[in-house]
């Protein structure tokens, strides 16, 4: 399912009318970083300038320790690289860059949605259910 396809689908969800709009550009703007550009309903972005990890997709790999060292989840492999899954999830704190044998990852200060534990422990749960296929 395409991003377009999926926010249509979100947008006509009857709890919309309760929660607003979902912001596209916020949307398009996570995708184009190399995230899923997928926000839940009710997400809306709060943009501070923070510190975020950034991966450099040049140097990556796809090894994936990365992803096994961030405790937020905040990094998956796609299409063979390391990706930041979301903004919201990342705290900066990059525990991910004393992993990475390539040297892709750094830590810079940018505008980027502010870390949401909230969302944090949300993902969390939905990849522990997965991962032990808990319905």
């Amino acid at each position: 399912m395409n991003l377009q396809v999926l926010l249509k689908v979100l947008w006509q969800h009857p709890v919309r009318s309760a929660l607003g709009r979902i912001p596209l550009a916020a949307a398009e703007r996570s995708k184009a970083r190399g995230g899923i550009g997928i926000l839940t309903l009710g997400q809306y972005p709060n943009m501070a300038n923070r510190k975020i990890i950034e991966i450099d997709e040049q140097k990556c790999d796809g090894c994936g320790q990365c992803v096994t060292a961030c405790a937020e989840g905040a990094i998956e492999i796609r299409d063979g690289k390391a990706r930041l899954v979301a903004e919201t999830y990342c705290d900066g704190l990059g525990a991910c860059l004393g992993k990475c044998p390539q040297d892709a990852i750094r830590v810079v200060e940018r505008e980027a949605d502010a870390f949401s534990e909230e969302l944090v422990r949300e993902r969390l749960a939905r990849l522990d259910a997965k991962r032990y296929a808990i319905d």
